[in-house]
Order: C-alpha cells, then sequence, then structure tokens
C-alpha cells in the first residue's frame, strides 16, 4: 500500500513518537499506523500520545501492544516507515528499522551519523518535521519503477547487512 506509512517501537520519550502523529497530521493524503509497546517505566508517555492525537483530530491510527503476527501483516503491507528519534540516546541497532527494510519499506528517518549510515540507500534522512513532510508528500508522485527500485534497495540492504547470523556474531 503505497499510501500506507508506519513506526513501531517501545513508547519511550527518546523514541520521540509525537512526531509522527504530528506529521500524519500534515499529510492526510497518507494512512498513518503508529504500534507502540507500552513502556512499564513511562506507561503515562503512551497515554500522552493517544490524548495528543485525539487532540489533533486522530490522524495517526494508534494500536498499543498489538500481536507480532498483526503487526508483520501491517508493516509488511506498508510503503513506508518513517523513524522518529529524539537523540537523546545514542543510535543503536534499530530492529524496526530492519524489519521495516526487510519487508521493502522506504525508511525515512531522523538525521544523524548512526541512522545514515544505517539507513543508507534503502531510505532518506530529516533534520526537521517539515523535511519529513517533504520527504513523505514526494513519493506520492512516485511510479511504479521508483517504488520497485525503493522496495528492493531496502530488502537488499537489510539482508545484506541485519540478517540474524551476521547481526549475531
Amino acid at each position: 500500500d503505497d499510501g500506507l506509512v508506519v513506526r513501531t517501537g517501545v513508547a519511550k520519550r527518546t523514541k520521540e513518537l509525537e512526531t509522527f502523529i504530528r506529521v500524519a497530521r500534515r499529510c492526510p493524503e497518507h494512512r498513518f499506523v503508529l504500534i507502540p509497546a507500552r513502556n512499564i517505566g513511562e506507561s503515562d508517555y503512551l497515554d500522552w500520545l493517544i490524548e495528543l492525537n485525539r487532540s489533533l483530530d486522530s490522524p495517526a491510527e494508534i494500536l498499543p501492544n498489538l500481536p507480532h503476527r498483526e503487526t508483520r501483516d501491517l508493516v509488511q503491507q506498508a510503503a513506508i516507515c518513517l523513524h522518529t528519534n529524539a537523540l537523546a540516546d545514542p543510535f543503536g541497532m534499530s530492529v524496526s528499522i530492519a524489519e521495516a527494510m526487510a519487508t521493502g519499506c522506504y525508511v525515512i528517518g531522523r538525521r544523524c551519523d548512526a541512522a545514515e549510515s544505517y539507513i543508507g540507500d534503502a531510505g532518506r534522512v530529516y533534520t526537521t518535521e517539515d523535511e519529513a513532510v517533504e520527504l513523505i508528500r514526494a513519493t506520492s508522485h512516485w511510479d511504479e519503477k521508483n517504488w520497485l527500485r525503493a522496495r528492493v534497495a531496502s530488502v537488499d540492504r537489510s539482508f545484506r547487512n541485519f540478517e540474524g547470523p551476521k547481526v549475531l556474531n
């Protein structure tokens, strides 16, 4: 689904998931689905995100603690993964990005050296919300050839760099 944008991850303030919701509000031609796992240490953050979404007329679907199989199915349907990050913690291995790339998602991630290296040719990076909005809107003009190129780049990068045995060695 070329109009489906997803974000999975634990609901922590350092993930800056509110950016996902604000970008969703500015891209009404896309469907945004946020799949956060409740973080026991910051359970109030997920409640705050749900209320923020409601106050902005619910531009994103928020599906907390969605079972793994249903999460997988949604990510497999999605064309875009919008990765958000407050840049407060060191950028480690992002499982949500690796999984999104493995399904062929075009990844749009928050600009930092580690994210640029991690995402590579599987997507683009943004510094501001305005840039994230523009990167998402730009895909509206893509033809099937552009989408195929993006999907192949993501899958190739994921399996070339983040396959289980390679990461675990």
